[in-house]
């Protein structure tokens, strides 16, 4: 079974990003940063495609904003049918995360996808959202659970498997957690990071890219611009229970490379 997970960054370029999309025929598609006015667009040529079932954020998710830094919601295709679970726990900005249990020959997935807010414009509203995440998904460890998205984080990861959260700072090639950050205590944040990274509290989710390709390979999804430099980042994520044996992993740079988006798509091929 095939998942693609991709930030469309807000770009209204339908018909060019559902061409690429259905060009790699998944099986099961997740979707962050669409808005509102494209949802329709995205089930039409989803249905095309095969992805005939379909739930978005903005129908279930009421409290989103035509306007501002909570227009952008979430959406899910799939080629079996799917059911909107809603969480039992709060979740601060609900249109930024979306469950559906899928219903596939082989049994039940636990399909979760999230669009975690940046934590420069949006402060301690990233750890609270990552916080929810971490706890909507341990709900699911004894069943078949996916998680992925954007999360914007790490900051950087070492190829002996350091991961640097956003909380620390980097003095003489030496990462040290700041003891304060964005008007927080800097170690609850690293530790937030860090959880959801690790794959939960219990462990249970595995970052499959990571688990496939160890660190030593270097990757980006997403590139910040600094006068000069440009500078990549690992910020587009799949994690999968152990439940799920994860077959391949890989980003695909050409829809960011030809303008679909800022961010590169993540595809992965995994079974029961």
């Amino acid at each position: 079974m095939r998942l693609l997970t991709w930030n469309l960054n807000g770009r209204r370029r339908i018909e060019r990003q559902a061409t690429a999309v259905a060009a790699r025929e998944p099986d099961f598609i997740a979707l962050q940063e669409l808005t509102g006015n494209s949802v329709p667009s995205w089930r039409a040529a989803l249905t095309d495609s095969g992805l005939v079932h379909v739930i978005d954020s903005f129908d279930h998710a009421p409290s989103w904003s035509a306007d501002g830094p909570r227009r952008y919601g979430l959406l899910i295709g799939s080629r079996f049918p799917l059911l909107h679970v809603q969480s039992k726990h709060p979740v601060p900005w609900p249109e930024r995360l979306l469950t559906a249990l899928v219903t596939t020959p082989s049994g039940g997935i636990n399909l979760n996808t999230t669009h975690i807010p940046p934590g420069s414009s949006n402060g301690w509203m990233k750890i609270e959202m990552l916080e929810s995440v971490s706890a909507v998904v341990a709900e699911t460890t004894g069943s078949p659970t996916i998680l992925c998205g954007d999360f914007n984080v790490p900051q950087l990861e070492t190829q002996d498997g350091r991961i640097i959260t956003w909380a620390e700072d980097i003095v003489d090639d030496e990462p040290r957690v700041r003891p304060s950050w964005r008007g927080g205590p800097g170690t609850r944040w690293d530790a937030v990071e860090r959880t959801v990274m690790e794959g939960g509290a219990s462990r249970h989710l595995v970052d499959a890219y990571r688990y496939l390709h160890g660190y030593s390979r270097q990757e980006s999804s997403w590139f910040a611009k600094r006068k000069e430099r440009r500078i990549g980042r690992r910020f587009d994520h799949a994690f999968c229970s152990r439940a799920l044996r994860i077959w391949r992993c890989e980003y695909l740079h050409a829809v960011r490379e030809e303008g679909l988006s800022d961010h590169s798509a993540l595809e992965l091929d995994f079974e029961f």
